[in-house]
């Protein structure tokens, strides 16, 4: 139900590109897909993989951040610690992935303290 919500105000906003489809341009993506096929764990381990697609608004620009996020165990009670992380930014007018962001065996509150600060460094890592 949220995700009709959500693809409905897209379309009054004028944008080409709905979440879903966001979230599929990002996941068909080639850089994308190595990233996710050579870091994230192999499907017969069962990975716990979640993705989340959200519209970022600053000074007049819009974009969809897409994030496909592997939480990866620290201990056998399974309490998770670090991520394989895959963040793109899309333009939803364009249909252009603008960045990139790749990161591998991160923390939380790393990952949260790196997005806060201005994107000057490189894209990928």
């Amino acid at each position: 139900m949220k995700r009709k919500i959500r693809e409905q105000k897209s379309k009054e906003h004028g944008f080409l590109l709905t979440a879903s489809a966001a979230l599929r341009m990002a996941l068909e993506d080639a850089k994308t897909g190595h990233f996710i096929k050579t870091n994230f764990s192999d499907p017969q381990h069962k990975p716990h993989i979640i993705s989340r697609t959200r519209l970022s608004r600053k000074n007049q620009h819009c974009r969809w951040i897409v994030e496909v996020k592997e939480e990866i165990p620290l201990s056998l009670n399974g309490k998770s610690g670090l991520m394989n992380i895959a963040r793109i930014e899309i333009d939803p007018f364009d249909r252009k992935i603008l960045r990139r962001l790749y990161l591998n065996y991160i923390l939380e509150g790393e990952y949260q303290e790196l997005l806060k600060r201005p994107f000057s460094q490189p894209s990928h890592r």
